[in-house]
């Protein structure tokens, strides 16, 4: 909640918003079956409980298809392309593998389960290196089950059998591990599922604490939710567990044999399943990837196969974004639980209010018509409160992230770097301490004045 006077609070924001019509490329209301492959076998094509299923950046359909200890791809559709491993310990080898990711340039990361180790293929399926061994040191497993990667190419373990996560460099160094077994914050019970969102947020499936727990990109403890149940937001035994576009959060509740989906915060917006063997129902799903369309591939352990669900709409969206990002969006005046950038889905045709909120900037209002099967944009320019005895918000003359002009009147001058040293305690109580901290050390004081009177000169 921003600081200050009832006055100040009641200046009217100065926000920037620009809306923009798209075609939708995806919907949050429901989902149906759209494409089904495979069936209980060795054969190319057929599975012997599929866990892990993973979609590259070119569309290709990776699946740990478990029992066999290989790892098969195939096209969107279902089209069988090719295999590679074969049970054993060697190089190039498997034991049950369970996880399997893709990096950016579609190199293959498999967690080769019982072997203790995950191997790295490049995209032909060709062997590159192995990263782990059996233990519980630093860089060791015992069962590691998930695998996922972020943008920088560091990957990310669920070392399921020493209830952590582990972290490892490009060249497969060690780099961190977070965790212990337990039920508490931060703490796991043989966690399986695992992405990394577009800041470096970690999601783990808590497979045996029935919840989800969300890691800062440093391992600290976000937030967790989920409790042990078929209700609405509960689970049984999560398995898998993918990302969206939108940073939403699918999870394979096995047990209850469904999809769930939340928001990056963990509020349900839905799921999609139900136990059985028609097309549209799963059966004890373990795997699951969300591609670029936002189509869902779910690996079905219980039924031996690969089905994929395309989204359905009957409203339309709004694209929400901000300077600076990360602020909460409210719609029609109820929290969403998304922060910016994100994408609101499922939207009813008609016009909308959004309000963009962050810690000590104004709150910034905007209204968005919205069409069904079309997405609205809306972009805010978040600004600071003005200071005591001004009307108008500083500014930045000159674009680089920085308010020099503390009274408002639009150009940086040594008035300013007055008005900065009489304010200074409120200006570091109040206002946002990026926008002020000229010298770039994280906080407000004495010396980010002199920086500014350095600068106006």
């Amino acid at each position: 909640m921003i600081a200050g006077t009832a006055r100040l609070l009641a200046i009217p924001c100065l926000i920037f918003f620009l809306l923009i019509t798209i075609p939708v490329i995806a919907a949050a209301d429901s989902y149906t079956s759209a494409a089904m492959w495979g069936s209980q076998g060795s054969a190319d094509g057929q599975f012997a409980y599929p866990a892990g299923i993973a979609v590259s950046g070119t569309g290709v359909v990776l699946v740990a298809d478990n029992s066999n200890n290989r790892i098969q791809q195939f096209s969107q559709t279902g089209t069988f392309q090719k295999k590679f491993g074969t049970r054993g310990s060697a190089t190039g080898e498997f034991s049950n593998p369970w996880g399997v990711a893709t990096d950016a340039s579609g190199n293959i990361y498999v967690a080769d389960t019982f072997n203790h180790r995950i191997q790295k293929f490049d995209p032909s399926g060709s062997y590159l290196m192995t990263i782990g061994s059996g233990g519980t040191g630093a860089g060791q497993f015992i069962d590691p089950a998930g695998v996922a990667l972020d943008t920088g190419g560091n990957l990310y373990v669920t070392d399921y059998g020493n209830g952590r996560v582990e972290k490892f460099n490009p060249d497969g160094s060690f780099a961190a591990v977070w965790g212990s077994m337990g039920s508490g914050n931060l703490q796991f019970y043989d966690p399986v599922g695992i992405a990394v969102d577009k800041s470096g947020n970690i999601y783990v499936a808590d497979t045996y604490n029935h919840r989800i727990q969300k890691l800062g990109p440093d391992g600290s403890f976000l937030k967790a939710w989920g409790s042990q149940g078929s209700g609405t937001g509960q689970l049984d035994y999560p398995w898998g567990l993918a990302l969206d576009s939108s940073g939403n959060v699918y999870v394979a509740d096995s047990w209850n044999h469904r999809i769930v989906k939340y928001t990056p915060e963990g509020n349900w917006l839905l799921s999609f399943g139900s136990d059985g063997t028609a097309q549209g129902q799963l059966k004890y799903p373990e795997g699951v990837a969300v591609d670029s369309a936002g189509r869902v591939f779910v690996a079905e352990g219980g039924n031996h196969r690969v089905q994929v669900f395309s989204p359905v709409f009957s409203g339309g969206m709004i694209a929400v974004s901000s300077v600076p990002p990360g602020a909460r969006v409210i719609l029609d005046g109820t929290d969403t639980g998304y922060v910016t950038p994100c994408t609101l889905t499922g939207i009813a045709a008609g016009t909308h209010r959004v309000n963009a909120s962050l810690a000590r900037y104004l709150t910034a209002t905007g209204l968005v018509p919205v069409i069904a099967g079309q997405t609205a944009g809306i972009r805010f320019n978040l600004t600071p409160p003005p200071l005591p005895g001004y009307s108008s918000s500083p500014t930045d003359p000159d674009n680089d992230g920085l308010y020099e002009d503390l009274n408002g009147n639009g150009k940086a001058g040594f008035a300013d770097v007055v008005l900065f040293f009489q304010q200074l305690d409120w200006i570091a109580a109040n206002e946002p301490i990026p926008a002020f901290d000229f010298n770039g050390n994280g906080k407000i004081g004495f010396v980010d004045v002199v920086s500014l009177f350095n600068e106006v000169q």
